[in-house]
């Protein structure tokens, strides 16, 4: 995770900053140009699932939310090895 996050830091995209009394707590944060290539990518994706999205009616997005919080409580119960009724 170090060598990972040293060369994220090298290369612009991460701020590590210690502002808690623990030094051993370190805060990271995304810099502008994270961001900036983020918005790039994740931009035209987005818009192009909220125009998917919008042909569909409130309700059965809805519904569709219940049905993936469920399936993910299901996947959940199994990782953690929890009985439910799922």
């Amino acid at each position: 995770m170090t060598a990972l996050l040293n060369r994220l830091e090298r290369a612009g995209y991460v701020i590590r900053t210690r502002e808690h009394t623990d030094r051993r707590i370190v805060t990271l944060r995304s810099t502008p140009q994270a961001k900036e290539r983020a918005e790039a990518f994740f931009g035209p994706v987005n818009a192009r699932q909220d125009a998917v999205l919008s042909r569909y009616p409130s309700e059965l997005l809805q519904q569709l939310e219940t049905v993936l919080t469920q399936l993910r409580s299901t996947m959940d119960t199994q990782l953690t090895g929890r009985a439910g009724d799922g």
